[in-house]
C-alpha cells in the first residue's frame, strides 16, 4: 500500500513539562518536527479560551514550544487545571492535541 506524500514521517504526541508547574513556564515537546506552525490555545476547565499564542515563525519551527502561564492580556493565570490545545501544521496536514496541565504556585 502506497503512503501519501503529505504524511509526516513521525507522529506528534506532545509531552508537557513540568506538569504540574510551580509557576515556571510549561514546555511542550511535540516531536516529529520541524513544523511550519505550532499554535497553542489554553482553556479553563469550563472551556473558556484564555490564551492563544500565534506562531512566532512562519518558516520551519523546531519541535518545542512554551506557554508562559499568562493569559492573552499578559496577566498570570491562577492555580488550577487547564486544557492546552496544540495545533501542528506539517506538510499540509493539521493535527490537534490536548494536554491537561496543572498550575500550583
Amino acid at each position: 500500500m502506497a503512503t501519501p506524500t503529505n504524511t509526516p514521517d513521525h507522529i506528534c504526541h506532545p509531552v508537557a513539562y513540568p506538569n504540574p508547574s510551580n509557576g515556571n513556564p510549561i514546555h511542550f515537546n511535540c516531536g516529529g518536527g520541524p513544523y511550519e506552525e505550532i499554535h497553542v490555545t489554553v482553556y479553563t476547565t469550563s472551556f473558556r479560551k484564555i490564551c492563544h499564542q500565534k506562531p512566532q515563525c512562519h518558516g520551519l519551527m523546531e519541535e518545542d514550544v512554551d506557554w508562559d502561564l499568562k493569559d492573552d492580556y499578559g496577566a498570570p493565570v491562577a492555580n488550577g487545571l487547564y486544557f492546552v490545545e496544540l495545533e501542528t501544521h506539517q506538510k499540509g496536514l493539521v493535527k490537534k492535541y490536548v494536554q491537561k496541565c496543572l498550575i500550583l504556585k
